[in-house]
């Protein structure tokens, strides 16, 4: 620019001519930077303007001890509440899952007891003694108990189906079909043979979880908290 301004400059005779040029030359570079600082300037307008994700205030799932149905006794294993939300583990069955709250377990298992046949007289039922948490109740059909839900610190810790409610729940088969039907619907990856005092049945246990699953000849079943692998170990620490 400076090469062409001053030959320019040298080859214009006329004064008046010589002076515009002069003129315009000296403006010329300072429009030239306007116009590339606004060219260069960012477009704010149109970009849009995202809130910031309120902070989770869920508390944290501590870990304990818990026992069932291998011999051991059932401790609590979670501290904290958790309204509605579940720190559930294990396979939900029919709405019901280890780790639910009482109001959960309660919800679903009203909705269970109300789709059953009406002169079964199946009802939710608070008169259920615990022996392993600190409260309880279930489902009773007439005068008997079909099904036992037992909470420790405001959580399921062990839920049991009699083999009665389990023929009006998942209906009348043969053992070995009803234990295949029932892995395979809730994804359990095998049952193996168990056996304690009280005779032989079907069982599996999550070690990294921490939740088992017993099947019994009768088609009876229960679902229950375990200490995990790690739970374990740290009683050799």
């Amino acid at each position: 620019m400076q090469f062409f301004q001053y030959s320019v400059i040298h080859r214009v005779g006329n004064p008046l001519v010589l002076a515009l040029l002069t003129a315009l030359a000296a403006c010329s570079p300072h429009s030239s930077q306007q116009e590339t600082k606004a060219a260069s300037a960012p477009t704010t307008a149109s970009t849009p303007v995202t809130e910031p994700a309120p902070a989770s205030s869920a508390p944290v799932q501590k870990d304990s001890q818990e026992r069932g149905e291998d011999g051991q006794d059932p401790e609590k294993f979670v501290q904290a509440e958790k309204p509605e939300a579940g720190q559930g583990r294990g396979p939900r069955v029919k709405g019901v899952r280890i780790g639910d709250s009482m109001t959960q377990a309660r919800s679903a298992v009203a909705a269970l007891a109300n789709g059953l046949p009406p002169n079964e007289r199946c009802r939710i039922t608070d008169d259920i003694i615990s022996y392993e948490g600190d409260s309880a109740f279930g489902i009773r059909c007439g005068t008997q108990d079909q099904a036992w839900l037992i909470f420790k610190g405001g959580r399921l810790l062990r839920f049991k189906f009699s083999p009665y409610l389990v023929s009006l729940v998942f209906g009348s088969m043969p053992f070995k079909e009803f234990a295949q039907t029932f892995i395979d619907a809730y994804h359990i990856p095998r049952l193996d043979p168990m056996a304690n005092m009280g005779g032989q049945y079907l069982g599996y246990k999550d070690d990294a979880q921490g939740w088992m699953v017993f099947v019994y000849p009768n088609n009876s079943f229960a679902v229950e908290t375990a200490q995990t692998e790690a739970q374990r170990a740290k009683h050799f620490n």
